[in-house]
């Protein structure tokens, strides 16, 4: 009788934790909702209401909602382009979750995407890869560094940001 209890009382244990994850993942997932529904209303171009669905977890410290609206002010999506915004978002952002700049990195090549929302615009894309490569990117880092990278994706960089770039990745002097 005393393995019966024990058995039993063990079970009901297990159950009642199977029941807490369970509720756990539906309450995780109802509170996520909206954050789900900004990411919807950015892909279905809806800006305001992506902006309105995502503040909340913007303010709340969501890295992912950050980046998200880092990228609406980067774009003018919905909101008018500031770049500033931009970089303040994706800085908080990495703050939580560090990306060395990839983010802005790839905002660069969206401008340089005929296939992106936003036309081609080549001063933004070089201006977004100056902000990836301060940001640690090394990617962006080196496109500033290789003129024939920068032809190819038909970018004029200055003479003086190259050398400033060959400069800190320790690229001997011509």
């Amino acid at each position: 009788m005393k393995v019966f209890k024990y058995a039993l009382t063990v079970i009901m244990i297990i159950i009642f934790i199977i029941l807490s994850l369970v509720a756990w993942d539906s309450w995780e997932y109802k509170k996520e909702k909206k954050f789900r529904s900004g990411v919807s209303a950015l892909k279905s171009e809806n800006y305001d209401l992506a902006y309105e669905y995502l503040l909340p977890y913007v303010e709340a410290g969501n890295a992912s909602a950050q980046r998200m609206l880092g990228e609406i002010y980067a774009f003018g999506l919905g909101r008018e382009s500031n770049i500033l915004r931009a970089k303040m978002w994706f800085r908080k952002a990495d703050c939580k979750e560090p990306d060395d700049g990839e983010t802005e990195y790839f905002v660069a090549l969206d401008f340089l995407d005929e296939e992106h929302l936003v036309p081609i615009d080549t001063i933004k894309a070089l201006e977004w890869l100056q902000i990836a490569a301060e940001a640690g990117n090394p990617k962006a880092q080196i496109i500033l560094t290789d003129q024939a990278k920068q032809a190819a994706m038909n970018l004029s960089v200055p003479q003086e940001t190259i050398n400033k770039w060959r400069k800190f990745l320790g690229y001997p002097e011509n």
